[in-house]
């Protein structure tokens, strides 16, 4: 993260910030996203399990299949991998947190249940009180460095605090208007490069790393990123659009985001010969060379929902269905 406070080209450092910031933008609207729908939806323990169990299906067989091309490059010397640590995780993804959105999203999932009763109990006037608390407790206090409470805030327990806040405008809030919303998007958007600056230009003058402070107005699930977040995701919900390539695009995200954050694939693309990349190269080149990434990843992942699809059918958890069904019978 010290990257972008480093480079010696304001222009440089100002890209790599935009480009960091980008990323858990997304990662934001991503989680938005399921969060939006399922705060509606009647999420029973048996239906939080069986997405678990789904998503866990999808994770084991990225986690082994990459372990075993960890394996092989390792033997021939193509790269350099602590397997013995590697081999762990890979075997236990969830428990070991491999991936940490993975591990941090079926724990919120499973929940999610306890969560959403929870907080329909509440009256309009304790939620209000319990979104108030949330904002000041996490965005504004957090502001403050070495306070810790933005340290509270991550994995499971900072997407707990997002539907707390997502639940509280959808059920008791009226629409923000567009334009509001661009307003309040504006703002954040430009209390995060105002305060990027400032902790450069001091991080220059006193020749300290400061990027912890950084991540403060910029890192996820900080505030800021996801009222900047929900803001993109409500002006996006408004537009009237369907494409029948979008739709399977997106149906590959969290594949993408698996296969390129294994720690084999992380060194191949940034660390290793095989692939030599700078950061502080062409920028045009290290958006090409992204989008190459994210298509060689979605053909990847497009294998793998074929594979799936042809073994398990369209009903993916028709498995733990007969699973559950026996356990209640033998309880019987």
């Amino acid at each position: 993260m010290d990257s972008f406070l480093t480079q010696k080209s304001f222009l440089q450092s100002f890209f790599l910030y935009v480009c960091f910031s980008m990323g858990k933008i997304g990662v934001g609207i991503f989680f938005i996203i399921s969060a939006w729908y399922l705060v509606d939806k009647k999420v029973t323990p048996h239906y939080a399990m069986k997405k678990a169990w789904i998503l866990e299906k999808e994770i084991l067989f990225w986690s082994l299949l990459l372990l075993g091309a960890s394996v092989v490059m390792t033997k021939k010397n193509l790269v350099t991998v602590n397997m013995h640590s590697l081999i762990l995780k890979s075997i236990f993804p969830l428990v070991k947190g491999l991936w940490w959105y993975a591990s941090s999203y079926v724990l919120f999932l499973l929940l999610l249940p306890a969560l959403r009763i929870g907080l329909q109990a509440l009256n309009q006037s304790i939620h209000k009180y319990l979104s108030v608390l949330v904002i000041g407790v996490w965005g504004i206090v957090a502001l403050f460095p070495r306070l810790g409470a933005i340290n509270t805030a991550n994995g499971a327990f900072g997407m707990a605090l997002c539907l707390v806040l997502i639940a509280y405008y959808k059920w008791y809030m009226k629409p923000i208007s567009s334009r509001s919303l661009i307003c309040i998007l504006s703002g954040c958007v430009a209390v995060v490069i105002a305060w990027w600056a400032c902790i450069r230009l001091v991080s220059a003058r006193l020749h300290v790393g400061l990027a912890y402070m950084v991540y403060l107005t910029q890192g996820w699930p900080s505030l800021f990123p996801c009222i900047i977040s929900f803001c993109i995701f409500i002006l996006f919900s408004r537009l009237h659009f369907s494409n029948c390539l979008v739709n399977k695009i997106a149906s590959c995200t969290f594949g993408i985001y698996l296969i390129h954050t294994y720690p084999l694939v992380n060194d191949l693309i940034w660390k290793s010969n095989i692939v030599p990349v700078r950061m502080s190269s062409n920028p045009f080149f290290i958006i090409a060379y992204a989008l190459l990434i994210f298509a060689i990843c979605a053909l990847l992942e497009f294998a793998r929902q074929s594979l799936f699809s042809f073994i398990f059918g369209k009903n993916d958890g028709k498995t733990f269905d007969t699973l559950i069904d026996k356990m209640a019978r033998l309880q019987q």
